[in-house]
Parts: C-alpha cells; structure tokens; sequence
C-alpha cells in the first residue's frame, strides 16, 4: 500500500497537478478557516446553516475547500459563528 504522502511527491513532480495544487491553496485555506470557527462556536453544520437562512448542505460546500464561496455567504458565516471575518492580501 502506497501512503498518502509518497503520493502527493509523485504526484508534484508533475507540473500540471502542482499548478493545479497550488492554486487550490486558497480555497483549502478557508475551507479549514470555516471549520475551525465553527469547531470553535461549537455548533453543527445544521445550527450554522439555520443561523445563516440555508441549508446544511450549502454550509457543508463551503467548508469542502472546492469551490471560493462569496464574500456575503463568508460574511455570514462568519457572523453565524460570532466571528469577525478579516480578510488579508501578503506578499507571495
């Protein structure tokens, strides 16, 4: 069996999945932002949809890291959480 990390080296080592890769870094970032607020409020997927007016099922998209959700779902999401949402640009 193959471990997970032995993968990931192959795999980077192939230039079209590691600009791939690396241009998902941002979406897996707010995807661990989310759920770490929302770990840390203590709620469900459920309780943080209803706070916000939607389903569980959108919430659970946005914490997925596959797509960029909107800035007024992370707004909400951030108020649903009793979080304050700060948005900052560094230097690559």
């Amino acid at each position: 069996m193959t471990a997970i990390s032995e993968l990931k080296r192959k795999w980077m080592r192939d230039p079209a999945f590691k600009k791939a890769y690396d241009e998902s870094e941002a979406e897996w970032q707010i995807a661990r932002t989310l759920i770490e607020a929302r770990v840390r409020a203590r709620l469900t997927q459920a309780q943080v949809a209803k706070r916000m007016g939607t389903t569980q099922s959108v919430v659970s998209r946005m914490e997925s890291g596959h797509h960029m959700p909107s800035m007024s779902r992370l707004l909400a999401y951030a108020k649903a959480t009793k979080s304050r949402a700060k948005f900052v640009l560094v230097t690559a």
